[in-house]
């Protein structure tokens, strides 16, 4: 019987060797490496708030500062804000980080530098035109970075979501009007123009940036625009002078003494260029009462818009 056993084990495997506890924490620190390198983009560890550099586009490098609820998953709604004249996009993400965080949505602050876009041609109004008139390239103007930077937070972070919330406040909010202007297709399914300094007025008896003239637009450019899903935010004591180049200059001014003037006339504008078209307005017109030039008390206001539908 002895024998017997002798033979059995003759072709048995040998059993490992236990391993040392400097070889369990390697062993088991590995494994952990693995389990991370294989979690899904969205899985992965994302600070509440932060900032990263985006550069796959044919602009300047931009900085993006963001908010991330910890709840947020692959189909958690994402809101791009635009900051106005002072370009402090850490500050807007900062005004924004608590509703963010309240209602659990992704938070994208693109920061459109003074160095990179020094004057209100370059951020208001877009880059599209020189001060002298002359049409600039499409694929540098600041308005050309959103798509791709929409895009490369999805694929950064494991989102599946196909649109985005648009919102930008007083320089910002001069940005959302004349983007949404000149890239109806855009993917925002809202877009909040709050506070503009000044205004994109829908005739051709204006230059741009204050009218339709000398603008490098489709032909149905304006009747998309009208179509589409605008808010225009006003603060009835948004009505101190603004101090920019073109915020507080000659043709500023024929559009109103103050910003809520300006708006009020931008949207009448609006209503009466649909109404000789024929197209019904798809605007909104939401006043925000006892409330001056100010994100951090206009942005709360903005959120029935911009939360999922």
């Amino acid at each position: 019987m002895q024998r017997n056993q002798n033979r059995l084990c003759a072709v048995c495997l040998p059993l490992p060797r236990p391993l040392r506890i400097p070889q369990l924490a390697w062993f088991f620190a590995a494994m952990a490496l693995l389990y991370v390198a294989a979690l899904p983009a969205q899985a992965q560890a994302w600070d509440a708030k932060g900032v990263y550099t985006f550069d796959q586009w044919a602009g300047p490098p931009v900085r993006v500062f963001y908010s991330v609820p910890p709840e947020a998953g692959p189909d958690t709604r994402i809101v791009i804000v635009i900051p106005g004249a002072r370009r402090n996009a850490d500050d807007y993400r900062d005004q924004w980080h608590h509703l963010a965080m309240a209602n659990k949505f992704i938070v994208l602050t693109l920061e459109g530098s003074v160095d990179n876009f020094p004057t209100e041609w370059d951020y208001n109004a877009g880059g599209v035109v020189s001060p002298e008139g002359d049409v600039k390239p499409e694929e540098t103007r600041i308005f050309s970075v959103i798509e791709p930077m929409f895009d490369d937070f999805k694929k950064r972070f494991g989102s599946n979501r196909e649109t985005y919330g648009l919102y930008g406040h007083s320089a910002g909010g001069g940005f959302v009007h004349r983007y949404v202007l000149f890239h109806p297709e855009a993917r925002f399914d809202v877009a909040i123009a709050a506070n503009p300094a000044f205004f994109t007025i829908p005739n051709t008896s204006e230059t741009y940036p204050f009218g339709l003239s000398g603008a490098p637009l489709a032909d149905d450019a304006v009747d998309r625009w009208l179509k589409s899903r605008l808010v225009l935010m006003l603060a009835d004591r948004d009505t101190g002078p603004r101090g920019n180049e073109l915020s507080d200059s000659q043709r500023a001014h024929q559009q109103g003494p103050s910003v809520f003037a300006r708006g009020l006339g931008f949207f009448h504008a609006a209503l009466v260029t649909a109404d000789t078209k024929g197209i019904e307005l798809n605007w909104k017109l939401e006043i925000v009462h006892d409330v001056g030039h100010s994100n951090t008390n206009m942005a709360s206001y903005a959120m029935p818009y911009l939360m999922d539908r």
